[in-house]
């Protein structure tokens, strides 16, 4: 009992002189490492501010719904004739298509020289999905509407495609990029009122390069080792209520990562310790003695994980994802 009180002065001692150290290499080395940090690889980059801090986000056109139907290249109305013509099959599957923030259609095109086909017009050929394309405005990541305003008028769009698809729709998938992975998780938690409703259908969802930890918006903010190992963990703002959002049991939820941004972990493992963080940037690291940082939470508990190199192919169009999909979706 006596080794054991006299050890915690020296072990405060010990601490207080590592922060104090730590401290002094911060100011020395931040103006040397923000240079070096800010090409590191992340997905999705013209909205990374969007995805990792509810200061950064991106203003949006009010004028226009926050989700909206695409044909054409043309927001369209969810009516039984445009409807018809995204229905490819009499199979009833739908796939449905989310972007990142600020995105449509487009947000699937890159690669397309070395994939041939996006993923929809892929899986439409070969196994008769019908492809649903959807405008994501970053409007919805307002600080009055946040990602669950954003989740509501998803949930109530896709009911409507249900609704009045020309053929009963037996299975939807969904396919999201960046932060609208987000998005379509926690149009999963909403619940609208019908006797199909939409969420039931659903049998995958597959998150491209989408924050897989959360801490609510207006928590305190961290010191800046802990804001450097936080953005490389790819932990992201988001409304309270979107954190409380159940895994559904029926669901099958698919998260795929940029190798390369996976490979900073290690970086920021090291960036952290030199900026006084004794604990690596995993949601085991982000755990304090035992105890949430920051209130961190994963976002996606029950999903598969899976990490592609990115060099060649972005992850809205890669070839491996393409044969992911084939299998999965057959």
């Amino acid at each position: 009992m006596s080794a054991t009180t006299g050890v915690r002065p020296a072990v405060g001692g010990l601490f207080r002189l590592a922060f104090a150290a730590a401290a002094s290499v911060t100011r020395a080395v931040t103006p040397v490492l923000m240079p070096v940090l800010a090409p590191l690889p992340r997905p999705f980059a013209p909205v990374a501010g969007a995805l990792t801090s509810p200061l950064g986000r991106v203003a949006g056109d009010p004028r226009r719904p926050v989700i909206a139907l695409r044909v054409e290249g043309r927001d369209q109305p969810v009516a039984p004739d445009v409807l018809a013509r995204l229905a490819r099959n009499d199979t009833g599957r739908v796939l449905v298509l989310v972007p990142t923030s600020g995105g449509d259609e487009r947000t699937w095109l890159p690669g397309i020289e070395q994939t041939g086909a996006t993923y929809g017009d892929r899986l439409a050929a070969l196994l008769g999905w019908s492809p649903v394309t959807l405008r994501h405005d970053p409007w919805a990541y307002d600080a009055e509407a946040g990602v669950a305003g954003g989740a509501l008028a998803l949930a109530a769009l896709l009911q409507r495609v249900v609704d009045g698809w020309p053929v009963p729709v037996i299975r939807m998938a969904l396919i999201a990029a960046g932060d609208g992975g987000l998005l379509a998780r926690s149009a999963l938690g909403v619940r609208v009122p019908g006797s199909r409703p939409w969420t039931d259908l659903v049998s995958e969802l597959v998150a491209l390069g989408t924050p897989p930890l959360g801490t609510p918006v207006g928590a305190p903010r961290p010191g800046p080792g802990r804001r450097l190992e936080e953005e490389l963990s790819g932990v992201v703002a988001v409304d309270a209520a979107v954190l409380d959002v159940s895994a559904l049991e029926h669901v099958d939820y698919l998260l795929v990562e940029d190798r390369a941004l996976a490979g900073t972990r290690p970086i920021g493992r090291a960036l952290g310790t030199t900026l006084g963080i004794t604990l690596g940037i995993t949601l085991g690291g982000l755990l304090r003695w035992g105890r949430p940082a920051r209130g961190v939470h994963d976002l996606f508990p029950t999903a598969e994980r899976f990490a592609v190199a990115t060099h060649r192919c972005p992850l809205a169009n890669h070839p491996q994802v393409h044969d992911a999909l084939l299998r999965r979706l057959a």
